[in-house]
């Protein structure tokens, strides 16, 4: 009898915990529910497998201005949502410093911070995005490049002005990171060798204001650009891999944050 008890009041904390899990994401349309997660949040909820990222309070301003989209343009946690959300496609990192840590299996899938606040390039005061990443070397050879930084339109052609990618051999260098820079509204791009891939953390920029486009690798610019062909778009970052091709990536971030001046 005692046995039955049991497994009654299991099977009822089960409901309850997948129930609660499935809505605490679940507040806009379009949203990854249980079904179509590879670990839902009854797992995160059950076993703490994942930490949440907002449980560190320094990805808090990057995080409350921000929605997650995976494994493609659907949203996997809206605006607002992020405290006590983790999967294994996103989640805290703990070791001696804490790290957002995304990850992402598949062909043209993501795991990526969108900021919700949007801007033209034509801005008079500089909108940043700076984060202390580490790439990681994929343990897959299908893969040849995953984007890590982007400036995204939102109302236009609906492509990137710019993005920051770990490309595995291009032009005769391998292993390096390179920035793909869009130079006008049509399908001229740009691509620029920002250097071998760093073992570690380093620091990525991306800046605009008044039409000049401004990136910097640890602090040592690497692209000045005019983008006024841009002017009319309205623009946001982004942060997180999103995959070129067939295998799995993984990025780090020690510190991420956007910037209004």
């Amino acid at each position: 009898m005692w046995s039955n008890i049991i497994n009654y009041i299991k099977g009822i904390t089960l409901l309850i915990v997948f129930t609660f899990s499935f809505f605490s994401c679940n507040s806009d349309d379009g949203l990854l529910t249980g079904v179509n997660r590879k670990l839902t949040e009854v797992d995160k909820y059950s076993n703490n497998s994942y930490v949440p990222p907002y449980d560190d309070p320094k990805f808090h301003p990057v995080l409350d201005d921000s929605k997650l989209q995976a494994p493609d343009s659907r949203t996997a946690c809206a605006q607002g949502n992020f405290d006590g959300f983790a999967d294994w496609y996103f989640y805290l990192y703990q070791g001696n410093n804490n790290y957002m840590t995304f990850t992402m299996n598949g062909d043209h899938n993501r795991s990526e911070l969108r900021q919700m606040i949007e801007w033209k390039t034509s801005t008079t005061s500089w909108k940043k995005m700076i984060g202390e990443v580490k790439l990681f070397f994929p343990s897959t050879n299908s893969l040849n490049q995953y984007t890590f930084m982007q400036i995204h339109d939102s109302d236009g052609i609906n492509k990137p002005l710019i993005r920051l990618a770990w490309v595995r051999q291009r032009s005769g260098k391998y292993d390096h990171i390179w920035a793909y820079l869009r130079k006008d509204t049509g399908s001229t791009i740009d691509v620029i060798d920002l250097g071998p891939r760093p073992d570690g953390f380093f620091k990525a920029e991306i800046k605009v204001k008044s039409n000049i486009l401004k990136v910097k690798i640890n602090s040592v610019t690497m692209i000045n650009e005019n983008v006024s062909y841009w002017s009319n778009f309205h623009n946001y970052f982004k942060a997180g891999v999103y995959l070129q091709d067939d295998g799995s990536a993984k990025v780090q971030f020690k510190s991420l944050k956007y910037y209004y001046e």
